[in-house]
């Protein structure tokens, strides 16, 4: 998960256009109850500050592989949408606007299945 994330914000800052990122996710099952935390990548800290500019589920939505749960911006306005890569019960979220800091939980998503 951390190299898919760095990995596309490296190439962005860099200036490589959108459509020739890779995109794959790679689904993380867990077992029912299980849960899995988010958090903010050290390569990706560095130099420029982020931010969870919006969310697009509340806690407690369910959320699916593939869905965007929120969208992440630099301080230069670079924005990535970024997507779950598991289902579950979106249990916990990162408050709006707070700078991201290596380590920082983002998310957790427990499994209900």
């Amino acid at each position: 998960m951390f190299k898919y994330l760095s990995e596309i914000w490296g190439r962005l800052i860099q200036g490589m256009p959108e459509e020739n990122l890779e995109t794959e996710i790679q689904e993380i099952n867990l077992k029912r109850g299980e849960s899995q935390k988010i958090m903010f990548p050290k390569q990706l800290d560095d130099k420029l500050n982020f931010k969870i500019v919006k969310w697009n589920f509340h806690t407690g939505q369910i959320v699916k592989n593939g869905d965007v749960i929120c969208v992440i911006e630099n301080d230069k306005k670079l924005s990535m949408e970024f997507q779950s890569f598991m289902k579950g019960r979106l249990n916990y979220r990162l408050p709006e606007n707070q700078k991201l800091n290596y380590k920082s939980i983002i998310a957790e998503i427990v499994s209900v299945e």
